[in-house]
């Protein structure tokens, strides 16, 4: 007999005993009174009381616990009582994943030193592009999801769900750096900001896993390093940029269970698909994408060992150990919330099917011009061409054929058809590695072809020029990042709440909604300027309801009725009543004038 049958692995032996501990607490946990926990729940909450948590939600999470507490028990000694069967083969498997692990990183290190230097310099250049923008004024969904969720105990973070704001994988992030380094702008943005370095890397080894063209991958990562879409999405802390890099990992992954099944790669296309969907669902997009292509991909060469009936089997195993685990990352927001906070958000409403054609067309436009700012439509159409000239012409190299692109671009417009959704433009960010994999592809196959003496060399300083280098230039001259709208942006913020500080009197509330609020908020947090000044008059006895100051965007379409209105605040202040206070470049102030004499007068 062999060794492994005579002793048990101590490190299984360990993992059934911590299994067991955690069913066991967890059945511990369910049977906790309600007040015991509530109290320790308060004495964690910034405000000292934790509302949300009710009786009701208590007594849902303790028939919760009890199932999973059971169910961990049950698991723990059914896999004990059945060990002798799965302990050899799950310990060969792992020592299987282990090597495929290694003969991966070990291809991508050989294809990243290839090209060594002229990626560490696409890499710097990314780097300091975004660095430019990392601490430009926060904007609206950044701060209002700060302050929301990333701020809040990081229970709250994985469990609250009101709003498709809580990009809840990249908040949690969010959550860690900022209580290790701090709340400044630039930490708030440090997971994004180096999501979206990494994608420059990645892009490179997608491009060369897709074809042998190296100068075409290159060329790849040049785009993502100067794209101005990611350069502003890499200074936006939000959950796009990781989005952007799952899917290149994934997609990676998704090759090479093509290729060999490695195991590692099945791993590591679960782990980064079901976080991926964690941190927006919109993941489902690329992921539908990646999918079908994994199945209707052509062959790499007609002697492929890899059988096609394996090669299903690997891919079903993936999906289903993608839904598992995001059902697991999920769990506390289903608990919680309830389903229909992810199902059925009023934010993600279904539209009417005359409303839905005519919002997908007015998408689609502004999406391409979204993705090719400070490109011109002129060179995307050229880059179009091009890409589509690299599907056709290196349908070996790339593995995508025609057929194969059409039906990867319409499985996300079919999921999109059946909810009846329009999602904004910037969801589509991962498209622009996709299309710069295939435009560098598709110019590497026409300068071969090229007649013309060093028409590479011509062809590649036109090419860069045009798509790599006019972007950043465009983007520096015109100031495209900053002037930039995308989710509500209120460049004076900081200096608004200076103002406030010296001219506010104590008791006067401030009205503001988006994308005037969160900002604000967010700047009085370091300000003498104090929070209770945003909650309602009746919320806060110190505060007067017969003053208040009012905020609104220039850039929005608000007034001072719509506002009040918004918050059901119009009954208690009356619209004719406020007077020009202050303007600023985006944003005016009124004050109440009732009470117009308690103000300092400084309207400029």
């Amino acid at each position: 007999m062999s060794y492994i049958r005579h002793h048990r692995n101590p490190r299984i032996t360990i993992s059934l005993t911590i299994l067991l501990l955690v069913g066991l607490i967890c059945i511990g946990v369910c049977s906790t009174p309600y007040l015991t926990i509530r109290q320790s729940l308060d004495s964690l909450a910034g405000d000292g009381s934790a509302t949300p948590y009710t009786e009701s939600l208590h007594k849902r999470l303790q028939w919760a616990f009890l199932a999973i507490g059971m169910s961990l028990v049950g698991m723990t000694a059914v896999l004990q009582c059945t060990r002798s069967r799965w302990e050899r083969n799950l310990i060969a498997s792992i020592e299987q994943s282990f090597r495929d692990s290694k003969i991966l990183f070990r291809k991508w290190g050989i294809q990243f030193r290839e090209r060594k230097l002229s990626l560490t310099v696409l890499i710097l250049v990314g780097t300091g592009l975004r660095l430019l923008y990392l601490q430009q004024p926060m904007r609206y969904d950044e701060a209002h999801s700060f302050l929301e969720y990333s701020s809040q105990p990081w229970f709250v973070t994985v469990a609250k769900y009101t709003e498709p704001n809580n990009h809840v994988g990249h908040n949690l992030f969010v959550h860690l750096t900022t209580q290790l380094m701090g709340d400044s702008e630039p930490i708030i943005r440090l997971p994004a900001f180096l999501a979206g370095v990494l994608m420059i890397p990645f892009a490179y080894l997608l491009a060369r896993q897709f074809s042998s063209a190296s100068a075409g991958a290159v060329f790849a990562a040049a785009v993502v390093a100067t794209s101005s879409p990611l350069i502003e999405y890499s200074t936006n802390a939000r959950g796009y940029t990781l989005v952007g890099l799952f899917t290149l990992f994934a997609w990676l992954c998704a090759d090479k269970i093509r290729e060999t099944g490695n195991r590692a790669a099945i791993i590591g296309l679960i782990l980064s698909g079901a976080y991926g969907l964690w941190v927006i669902p919109v993941m489902l997009y690329p992921l539908s994408m990646i999918f079908t292509w994994a199945v209707l991909a052509p062959q790499r060469s007609p002697n492929q060992t890899f059988r096609v009936v394996k090669r299903f089997q690997r891919l079903l195993i993936c999906g289903i150990g993608i839904i598992i685990f995001t059902l697991l990352l999920y769990l506390p927001i289903l608990l919680v919330e309830g389903p229909r906070a992810l199902i059925a958000n009023p934010y993600v409403g279904s539209l009417s099917w005359h409303e839905f054609g005519k919002r997908l067309s007015e998408s689609a436009f502004f999406t391409i011009k979204f993705l090719s700012r400070d490109i011109g439509l002129t060179v995307a159409g050229i880059a179009f061409l091009a890409t589509l000239a690299g599907i056709v012409m290196c349908r070996r190299r790339t593995r995508f054929s025609l057929l194969t692109a059409m039906a990867s671009v319409l499985i996300p417009v079919t999921l999109l058809t059946a909810q009846r959704v329009v999602p904004p433009e910037r969801i589509w960010l991962f498209l622009i590695p996709l299309a710069a994999i295939f435009t560098g592809a598709g110019l590497q196959q026409f300068w071969e072809r090229s007649p013309l003496p060093y028409s590479q060399i011509f062809g590649w300083g036109i090419a860069s020029s045009a798509i790599c280098l006019w972007p950043p230039i465009h983007m520096l001259v015109n100031n495209s990042v900053e002037s930039s709208q995308e989710t509500g942006a209120v460049p004076e913020a900081r200096e608004i709440v200076h103002f406030l500080s010296d001219q506010l009197p104590e008791e006067t509330p401030v009205i503001a909604v988006t994308p005037c609020s969160a900002p604000i908020k967010y700047y009085a947090r370091h300000s003498e300027l104090g929070m209770y000044h945003f909650e309602r008059p009746e919320d806060h006895g110190s505060l007067n309801a017969q003053t208040a100051v009012l905020i609104l965007s220039k850039t929005s379409p608000q007034t001072i009725e719509s506002t009040l209105a918004s918050l059901n605040l119009d009954e208690m202040y009356s619209p004719g009543q406020f007077q020009l206070w202050k303007q600023f470049p985006t944003t005016t102030l009124y004050r109440y004038g009732a009470s117009a004499s308690s103000f300092q007068n400084d309207l400029r």
